[in-house]
């Protein structure tokens, strides 16, 4: 019995959110870089592509600081799976008390959600 799960969510749906999550740890973290080794097709691009891509990712993370006081906590609200393509919703709540939904697009490759 202790691997059944009563939250109604299929492995699949776990999969997605737990990976949703993990990404916005990183958010959080400021870890722009593995953020951006997240990204699906990151592996296809030159070593100074995905240079840019972090380094886009980390402005957007200090402006976010800057402006709301960083990510104080979140929470996964729910899920659209279809095939190979996942949209998680996650309501941030930032340092300032404000509170923003977002969606964290995702694909399934391999067995691993990356973003999309």
């Amino acid at each position: 019995m202790a691997g059944c799960r009563s939250d109604g969510l299929t492995a699949e749906q776990r999969a997605a959110r737990q990976a949703a999550s993990e990404f916005v740890g990183h958010v959080i973290g400021g870890d722009a870089t593995t953020l951006a080794a997240a990204s699906a097709d990151i592996d296809s691009c030159d070593a100074q592509y995905r240079q840019v891509i972090a380094d886009v990712m980390a402005e957007h993370i200090a402006a976010m600081a800057s402006r709301r006081g960083g990510i104080a906590t979140f929470a996964v609200r729910g899920d659209t799976i279809v095939g190979s393509a996942a949209q998680v919703f996650v309501e941030l709540v930032f340092a300032d008390s404000t509170s923003e939904e977002i969606d964290i697009p995702l694909t399934l490759v391999g067995d691993a959600w990356k973003l999309r």
